[in-house]
């Protein structure tokens, strides 16, 4: 009956009782009391506005998580965790000479870390809806920091493209060696 209900957003679950809120505020004012219900409505606000920006969904992804493949045939085109840490190692893959490989890593609330080869073209976007980026040593932060680097020098070796994002945390790209 009530499936499906944990894949909405936790910003719209805490949105419906702020709507309440609202609208109790609304019939109090008519009615000149409002103060019992303005402490709840600002911190029901905060939390909504927090939500909103890490994209939280769902009950499970949550934690530490570290992949790593060995070889292009075990890369996923996408890790996504909802908070915690995620560590994507792709320093053992190596794409064929004149071949991309895509892959996106996404953690909604923490702190998302890829790790390059050491000889590797690349094609590297980081992005955080609040908080850091250091993309291979181009850094920012504060809201709506992206960073995009890209070398594919090498002929030896395909390119890696490399789409990192965090809602609230952050998004760190490094090359081993």
């Amino acid at each position: 009956m009530l499936a499906g209900w944990f894949t909405v957003g936790w910003a719209t679950v805490s949105a419906i009782p702020l709507a309440v809120i609202a609208v109790g505020l609304l019939i109090a004012s008519l009615r000149g009391r409002t103060a019992g219900l303005i402490g709840p409505g600002v911190f029901l606000s905060l939390v909504t506005a927090a939500l909103a920006v890490t994209g939280l969904t769902g009950t499970e992804g949550y934690g530490e998580q570290a992949w790593h493949p060995a070889t292009v045939a075990e890369v996923q085109p996408g890790y996504v965790l909802n908070g915690g840490q995620g560590t994507v190692d792709l320093s053992a893959v190596r794409p064929e000479a004149g071949k991309s490989l895509a892959v996106d890593v996404e953690v909604k609330a923490g702190h998302a870390q890829v790790i390059l080869p050491a000889e590797a073209n690349y094609q590297v976007s980081c992005s955080a809806n609040a908080g850091r980026v250091d993309c291979l040593g181009a850094s920012g932060e504060g809201w709506r920091t992206e960073r995009t680097v890209t070398d594919t020098d090498n002929s030896d070796v395909g390119t890696i493209v490399l789409d990192v994002h965090v809602g609230a945390g952050y998004a760190e790209v490094t090359q081993h060696g």
